[in-house]
């Protein structure tokens, strides 16, 4: 299930390009590094999605994903230290 959540990014001319801290059920979380990032469309329904696998400063490694649809940030839940 994915949480959704704030994000602070960097934006450029697209806009929301790079992510930089995220707040998950009202706590901050800095993002150290952007590990790997991925666009992805579904072919049936056209929905896009960036996806960045993201350092955060306490050296955790987390999934974020932008639904280009809705505007809207989500955080992967994998893992309930977050």
């Amino acid at each position: 299930m994915n949480r959704k959540i704030e994000v602070q990014c960097y934006s450029g001319y697209k806009g929301n390009e790079s992510p930089q801290a995220f707040v998950c059920e009202g706590k901050k979380y800095q993002i150290k590094e952007i590990i790997e990032q991925e666009n992805v469309e579904d072919m049936s329904s056209r929905e896009r999605k960036r996806i960045f696998v993201v350092r955060l400063s306490d050296g955790s490694i987390r999934r974020i994903l932008f639904a280009e649809k809705d505007s809207q940030w989500f955080l992967e839940s994998y893992d309930s230290s977050i």
